[in-house]
């Protein structure tokens, strides 16, 4: 699902440590950051107090300067425990010093609509107001 997923954002650069390797995974998703791609996928983060966490998708927002969400799920519904998954992954990169913008849940029984934001399957999360590249939809 996941290299689905991929496939809708061109330019984006993949994170491969091995998930243990949580170190080496921050320093290559700040490395990657660093260089300014559209996305990148399997992004890690740490808040300073130690919550770690990976997104599918950091997806760079360019005309409002944020990083949106954007976690691919493999069911037919939002779950309960979704919706702890990326209050983790929002706290996480959030603490780690990246400005979020939205968080975005893509389950994979319509896996084109969710990531172009036109899924009722998506989390709840939004900000109060969105960013411009959100609401003209995803590249």
């Amino acid at each position: 699902m996941g290299l689905l997923a991929q496939k809708c954002f061109d330019g984006g650069v993949e994170i491969v440590e091995e998930y243990h390797k949580i170190d080496a995974t921050i320093r290559s998703t700040r490395e990657a950051v660093a260089k300014n791609p559209p996305a990148v996928f399997e992004a890690a983060a740490c808040s300073p107090d130690g919550a770690y966490s990976r997104i599918d998708i950091l997806r760079k927002c360019l005309e409002e300067g944020v990083w949106d969400l954007v976690e691919v799920k493999s069911t037919t519904s939002v779950k309960d425990y979704h919706i702890d998954d990326m209050a983790l992954q929002r706290y996480a990169f959030a603490g780690e010093g990246y400005d979020i913008g939205w968080i975005r849940g893509a389950c994979g029984t319509d896996l084109h609509s969710c990531i172009n934001c036109q899924s009722s399957s998506f989390f709840p999360y939004q900000p109060a107001s969105a960013p411009r590249c959100l609401r003209d939809g995803l590249a």
